[in-house]
């Protein structure tokens, strides 16, 4: 049985040594935009009490989600979505965020069921696309996604 005690009695100092690096990177975090959380650390009395100690992260950073309601849609299910793609956003107001969201939540009419962009994961799919924005009656650039790479949620309410 391996004991840490004896085989790894560096461990507490190591632990207090990684501070400087943790909060360098929270910096830099916070830097780009994040809210950003450092828990506090604790350091375990000995090795028998490691589980009780033990962290769910050096950092925790909140991450930001846009949520859109498509007011003249009616969609229940994926199928009854008419188009092959969806608009994300505007160009202009998706370039300025920073940090950029995480997450677009695209409901219908009634928040009932809504498309989920993990931006992430689909971004490099996306299509700039010109439209005519009939809230605003002029043309506008829009961020396009292919409805088909999307999870489709029902969303219970």
């Amino acid at each position: 049985m391996y004991d840490y005690n004896t085989q790894d009695p560096h461990f507490v100092d190591d632990l207090l040594g990684s501070q400087p690096a943790v909060e360098k990177a929270a910096g830099w975090l916070a830097g780009l935009g994040y809210t950003v959380s450092v828990p506090a650390l604790r350091v375990r009395p000995d090795s028998s009490q490691m589980s009780r100690y033990s962290d769910a992260g050096d950092i925790h950073i909140v991450q930001s989600v846009e949520v859109k309601r498509r007011v003249d849609m009616e969609f229940m299910e994926r199928t009854d979505f008419r188009y092959d793609t969806i608009i994300v956003d505007t160009c202009s107001a998706f370039d300025r965020k920073r940090p950029k969201p995480y997450v677009y939540i695209i409901g219908n009419a009634d928040m009932t069921a809504a498309f989920i962009v993990n931006v992430p994961l689909t971004q490099r799919k996306w299509t700039r696309v010109s439209k005519r924005d009939v809230k605003k009656d002029r043309v506008r650039d829009f961020y396009e996604c292919p409805v088909d790479i999307l999870e489709f949620v029902r969303m219970g309410v």
